[in-house]
């Protein structure tokens, strides 16, 4: 007996493989579409909040007599007064 020879089919079918995938489309849609909700649940479950601010503060050179100006973003507000409340 004379062995036989094995050769593999290593050649893609292209077109069978965009068969395949157009009909199981749907699974894999849904497929895609559980894990990104799932992730998406994970995420904002587990992970802790975190809140984050930054100010940006910028001191000129002006006189004293502006000391108790309001801020420029504050215009229109009243300070409110101080009370003594100690008792004499």
């Amino acid at each position: 007996m004379e062995p036989r020879s094995y050769v593999p089919d290593d050649e893609i079918d292209l077109r069978e493989l965009g068969r395949t995938l157009w009909r199981n489309r749907l699974l894999i849609t849904a497929v895609t579409a559980g894990a990104a909700l799932a992730t998406a649940a994970a995420s904002a479950f587990a992970l802790p909040s975190r809140y984050e601010a930054k100010a940006l503060l910028i001191v000129t050179g002006g006189s004293s007599a502006n000391a108790g100006a309001p801020i420029s973003g504050a215009k229109g507000r009243r300070r409110p007064e101080r009370r003594n409340c100690s008792k004499a």
